[in-house]
């Protein structure tokens, strides 16, 4: 979603949001400085802004977390002046590796993948600081609890006919999706998306634990068109999943990302560590507070407002990008309509609470897969697990 606050009216873009390349938008920001052009993005949810003035070549980038950073990494290396404004005292946002009695571990995200070449071409920009570590291929089973044990989610086709995890007749049905007529609602949710072509049970112990994975989310409230796109696009383009899939093989021969899991070496703490230093600490500012936007009196750009050190600052500047969450952004832009950004500050976001554990000696289950889901219908108040130390060196 784009919201050009010029005119308070808001367009459809591209959506380079989670687990996308920040380059684009870089290159966007880069063009626009180049021909003197002014707009104010929210990274996450205000993209990108048509109509811009002259003013200076200077960007403020609203959050030092790694969407924040990488972008400020990208416009250093394009020569633009670029200001990063950061509440907490460190920079990195929700990535913060703990090391403890010999133990590395992770109390935001463990882990990424590699959904794109610009994610492996970071690495490299920014080695030696940091390196890159892809998951053991070894440990790439994915466990889903059913009735009081671990049963691994099939990979192949007779692990699917003896899997426990799906009802006979669902695996009947599965044999008929390539036959099944597409959608036609293009809000349909996940959740009914998944009765239609593969049944109930592939929905309980498939699909809904996967969607919890990565979303945390409710596939009954899940637009597919927006939180699974490649799945919508399978089903509208080419009629079913299976089809679908069988067909880009076919037809797409362009190279495409490993898909593999990674992290950094060492934690990816790293990754952000790395980042602030090529940046540069004098461009990041930490503990900052109060902070909000306003247009400038004359002339085009914004003027940034802000507490630092019990000082209130100042800052002018052609662009403002913000890494914040949306409920944040009339806070922060206290100029936006109400109204219109109504449905980003309104958006839900998952609460969830991680529990670490280490074990000098682990003497359970064998730890040979990379974690395991646990269904929403199983009724337990957990979404998963992960065996960091089997698929990463070090943990």
């Amino acid at each position: 979603m784009l919201y050009d606050i010029s005119k308070n009216t808001s367009i459809p873009v591209v959506d380079i949001s989670r687990k996308r390349s920040v380059k684009p938008l870089c290159q966007t920001l880069w063009d626009s400085v180049k021909q003197k052009k002014h707009k104010t993005l929210n990274i996450k949810n205000i993209r990108q802004i048509k109509d811009m003035n002259k003013h200076t070549n200077h960007v403020v980038i609203i959050g030092a977390g790694l969407t924040g950073l990488t972008l400020a990494f990208y416009l250093r290396r394009k020569g633009v002046d670029c200001l990063v404004l950061e509440k907490d005292g460190r920079p990195g946002g929700v990535v913060h590796t703990g090391r403890q009695d010999g133990f590395v571990y992770e109390t935001g995200p463990n882990t990424g993948v590699i959904s794109n070449f610009e994610t492996t071409e970071l690495f490299e920009q920014l080695a030696p600081h940091c390196r890159m570590e892809v998951a053991n291929p070894e440990a790439k089973r994915r466990l889903i609890w059913k009735g009081g044990a671990w049963h691994a989610l099939p990979s192949g086709l007779m692990a699917a006919i003896k899997t426990p995890l799906f009802t006979r007749s669902d695996k009947l049905r599965i044999l008929l999706e390539p036959f099944r007529k597409k959608g036609k609602d293009p809000m349909e949710t996940v959740a009914t998306l998944v009765r239609r072509r593969l049944g109930e049970s592939f929905l309980d112990y498939a699909v809904d634990p996967f969607v919890s994975g990565i979303f945390a989310g409710d596939p009954e409230r899940l637009v597919t068109r927006y939180a699974l796109p490649k799945l919508y696009r399978l089903e509208q383009k080419y009629g079913s999943f299976i089809g679908g899939a069988i067909g880009k093989k076919v037809t797409d021969r362009t190279p495409q990302p490993s898909k593999e899991v990674f992290s950094a070496v060492d934690g990816l703490d790293t990754l952000t560590n790395a980042l602030q230093k090529i940046i540069g600490e004098n461009r990041i500012l930490l503990n900052v507070s109060d902070l909000s936007v306003h247009p400038k009196n004359t002339g085009s750009g914004y003027k940034v407002s802000f507490m630092q050190g019990g000082l209130r600052r100042e800052t002018a500047c052609e662009v403002v990008v913000s890494t914040l969450g949306s409920h944040r952004l009339t806070q922060v832009f206290p100029f936006l309509d109400k109204e219109k950004v109504a449905r980003l500050t309104s958006l839900h976001y998952a609460t969830l609470v991680q529990v670490v554990l280490g074990f000098k000696k682990w003497q359970g289950m064998p730890l040979n897969a990379f974690g395991g889901l646990v269904p929403s219908v199983e009724k337990r108040r957990l979404l998963g697990v992960l065996f960091p130390s089997a698929f990463l060196s070090g943990r």
